[in-house]
């Protein structure tokens, strides 16, 4: 694959899902004109996933032996990211933005599992070790596990196929069996870039803040008055506790491939708001455990050398 000269430099937003990565991208891609005639050059996550990140997990999953199609060998690895690295619209010195937050994997993996990206170890070690550009700057974005899972959930149920759906309190058990953690998470980007610049923030901590995260992404090449807001609707609004049970409750009745046919139906019939309440399937004592988890897991990540808290610098 081509190598981009030694100038050319790559910021990296790696996620985690459901930690706003929507409104970034929407912000990001609102405004990815007026960066690239300042030499940032935004590549929408759509480009990246087609072009990168699914061949690589595809070649991730035929070393693993598992029956995907297509198959996806060394050689057609290269190719598609030799097609996909000449589109780079790059200068030397120049600087590429890519936020792609399935590069450990995707929600469906963490829920049916109840782990952080089981798969996270392989897709990894494939998505950088073909990297055609070095990234130096990385940003990740964590979430409280109680509140991650549950939204893992619900967008797990949006995409899942019948054969395989779990109902949640399963997912709730395999959490609890095997304590998630997001140091874990930023040990393998430390292990996969060491030079790089790490950049980590609560989700809580900056759920509003999403201009400030921008731009301190984009290093201050956009004076704040020059920001374009997107316009429209960001995201879809999450499920209600109700709409989840109701599936649960037909998939029980007739089966997981009837209430999967089924669950646009009760999500519009029993839609998030003040009638119904959000989706929690924890039990009031584990998420009180999860929560103390997650305050334990974000200590330890601050005593960590080469990780900056990115709230701490912003605000």
């Amino acid at each position: 694959m081509p190598e981009f000269s030694n100038g050319t430099r790559l910021t990296l937003h790696a996620g985690a899902h459901k930690t706003g990565t929507t409104s970034l991208q929407r912000l990001l891609r609102r405004n990815s004109g007026a960066l690239a005639k300042r030499g940032l050059h935004y590549i929408h996550h759509r480009h990246v996933r087609k072009g990168y990140t699914v061949p690589c997990q595809y070649r991730a999953y035929d070393i693993l032996g598992l029956d995907y199609d297509p198959t996806v060998t060394e050689a057609d690895l290269t190719a598609r990211i030799d097609t996909f690295s000449h589109l780079l619209p790059i200068e030397t010195g120049e600087r590429i933005l890519i936020s792609e937050e399935n590069l450990f994997g995707h929600c469906g993996q963490c829920a049916r599992q109840g782990t952080l990206y089981p798969r996270r170890e392989i897709f990894s070690e494939i998505f950088f070790d073909h990297l055609p550009v070095r990234a130096d700057r990385i940003y990740f974005c964590i979430r409280s596990y109680p509140d991650f899972f549950a939204s893992a959930y619900v967008e797990f149920v949006r995409s899942a196929n019948g054969y395989k759906y779990i109902p949640y309190r399963r997912m709730c058990q395999n959490v609890l069996e095997h304590p998630p953690n997001w140091s874990d998470c930023l040990a393998l980007l430390r292990k996969r870039a060491p030079d790089a610049q790490l950049f980590v923030w609560r989700y809580e901590d900056m759920k509003d803040r999403f201009m400030k995260i921008f731009e301190h992404m984009t290093e201050g090449q956009m004076p704040p008055d020059r920001i374009k807001v997107p316009t429209g609707k960001s995201s879809r609004p999450s499920a209600s506790q109700r709409a989840i049970d109701a599936i649960e409750e037909y998939a029980a009745a007739h089966g997981a491939d009837a209430a999967i046919e089924r669950r646009q139906e009760f999500q519009d019939k029993y839609p998030r708001g003040e009638t119904f309440e959000r989706f929690d399937p924890w039990k009031q004592h584990e998420r009180d455990h999860l929560r103390r988890l997650y305050e334990k897991d974000w200590s330890r990540i601050l005593n960590t050398s080469g990780t900056t808290d990115l709230a701490d610098e912003i605000l």
